[in-house]
């Protein structure tokens, strides 16, 4: 597989939607010095209409237990999230 570099997140061959997970590097990537790198697990729901983004270091297990405890904190934090899967 070639590899690819990338160095900017405006080319529209990306798509709709960039995820980065660039760590350190994020800053330069986004070119963004307010960009601060975190660890951890993504929980992914349906949107029930939420704009905003928060963000918490949960470590680097991928643990279902984790799992359920993010979404209670985000169903506390933002309660129309309950019951999205």
């Amino acid at each position: 597989m070639a590899e690819v570099r990338v160095t900017g997140l405006d080319d529209p061959s990306f798509g709709p939607v960039v995820v980065n997970c660039s760590g350190l590097g994020s800053r330069q990537l986004a070119n963004d010095r307010d960009l601060r790198p975190i660890r951890g697990q993504h929980v992914i729901i349906t949107n029930p209409g939420i704009t905003d983004f928060f963000s918490e270091d949960t470590g680097t297990s991928l643990d279902p237990a984790a799992a359920e405890a993010i979404l209670r904190r985000c169903t506390a934090a933002v309660p129309v999230m309950a019951g999205r899967t």
